[in-house]
């Protein structure tokens, strides 16, 4: 019985309550992304899949992990402030960071900038992989 009501309590908390909106990441971000320099193409190379990431709509696949989306607020300048709860093997943490597509209107690049409390302000560039 006991079991029976925990797994009640947690699909409830699991569940979005009635005309609550869903958080969404806009979808120019969605798909496959893997980690570049600006101006260069990513790869993309089948055997670099484990250095992926795949943005889908509210969540980002990592190799081994996941990051849950909390919070996606559009900014003025067309960047989004993502917040979300991430886990990868043996480490959990929440990210808070500013997405934004490459200043070419191409949609080709990421740019990803946070803050870590054990690495300090970070900024990754990710190009797009087809598929």
């Amino acid at each position: 019985m006991r079991i029976v009501l925990v797994f009640a309590f947690a699909m409830m908390a699991a569940i979005p309550a009635a005309g609550a909106a869903e958080v969404t990441i806009p979808e120019r971000y969605h798909g496959s992304w893997q980690p570049t320099e600006m101006g260069k193409p990513a790869g993309c190379a089948a055997n670099d899949a484990d250095i992926r990431i795949r943005i889908n709509t509210n969540t980002v696949d990592l190799h081994e992990g996941q990051c849950i989306l909390h919070e996606a607020a559009a900014q003025d300048d067309g960047s989004v402030q993502v917040r979300s709860d991430c886990g990868q093997e043996d480490s959990a943490w929440t990210a808070d960071e500013q997405w934004s597509l490459a200043p070419d209107g191409s949609e080709s690049y990421l740019v990803i900038a946070g803050r870590s409390a054990s690495t300090g302000d970070y900024r990754y560039v990710y190009g797009r992989c087809a598929g």
